[in-house]
């Protein structure tokens, strides 16, 4: 939490481009969002709500797109990528096409259609960094614009990004995690998630079709108890090592290690050798007994 008044309003002030460092800034009479020129009508003034959204007297604004339909007297941000009039709730970002090489951003702003204004919230936890994708109304839950079936709406609490449960499951992104405990889920870290009795590896399909699937990958006979995540989407129990929610295999808990084994091999190693994705590179050489 900032603790002194002035530095949260400097803070603010330049988040929102107020202090002459945001991304909304006149040149030449003309109005930009970094180097897209925004179509401002003569006269009107831009007003930054945050770095990524913006308002005149009479348009909303998603980086340089006019959001079509806002009532600009009542528009709000709500977080980076989700906004609000009296009427409505857009929730925006950006994307790329791969026919375009990936070189040029596009805009894409999503009305929320089911949501109610005035009771529509972020879910963002009070120390969060980043948004975390996760709002509310008074009957739904949307994770990055994407409306949720969720088991227990008064109960549902976001954990960290794309973590999340309420007293019957846990959730992750916009899916539940099949077989979990609500009321004991919680993640370990980006990808690997418990509750009392399973330990779970998540993660999002790149290149999937349709995109975006999600992996919820149960690890079986893992210990909550005693279960450390590693890096590389590795993990480990006093008992077994894991690859991505998969048993390693011949691998020693209590040597192993995620990083590069003996001469840089390999993405991973213990006693016995150097792992790669879970799959044996070596085994180390033993020095001849003297």
């Amino acid at each position: 939490m900032k603790r002194l008044v002035l530095g949260l309003a400097s803070l603010l002030l330049a988040a929102c481009g107020l202090g002459g460092s945001g991304p909304y800034h006149q040149k030449d009479g003309m109005w930009f969002f970094e180097n897209e020129h925004m179509r401002v009508p003569d006269g009107e003034k831009v007003t930054p709500l945050n770095n990524r959204f913006a308002k005149t007297a009479t348009l909303a604004f998603y980086r340089s797109s006019v959001i079509d339909g806002a009532d600009a007297a009542s528009f709000t941000a709500v977080t980076e990528h989700y906004a609000k009039d009296k009427n409505r709730v857009w929730y925006a970002d950006t994307y790329r096409k791969g026919q375009e090489y990936f070189s040029i951003v596009h805009d894409r702003i999503l009305e929320l259609s089911d949501a109610d204004p005035a009771s529509f919230v972020s879910l963002d936890t009070p120390h969060a960094e980043h948004d975390l994708g996760y709002a509310r109304d008074k009957g739904h839950v949307w994770f990055e614009g994407k409306l949720m079936t969720v088991g227990d709406l008064a109960s549902f609490q976001v954990q960290s990004y794309g973590f999340a449960r309420d007293n019957t499951t846990g959730y992750y992104m916009r899916e539940p995690v099949p077989g979990s405990d609500g009321r004991t889920f919680s993640n370990i870290d980006s990808a690997w998630s418990k509750d009392a009795a399973h330990v779970w590896w998540s993660d999002v399909v790149i290149g999937s079709d349709p995109p975006g699937q999600l992996i919820n990958r149960l690890a079986e006979g893992a210990d909550p108890a005693t279960f450390e995540a590693l890096d590389k989407g590795y993990g480990k129990d006093k008992a077994h090592v894991y690859f991505q929610g998969a048993v390693v295999e011949g691998a020693e808990p209590a040597s192993f290690v995620a990083e590069p084994g003996s001469g840089g091999q390999g993405d991973a190693h213990d006693a016995k050798g150097v792992w790669q994705a879970g799959k044996p590179v070596s085994t180390p050489t033993v020095p001849p007994t003297p």
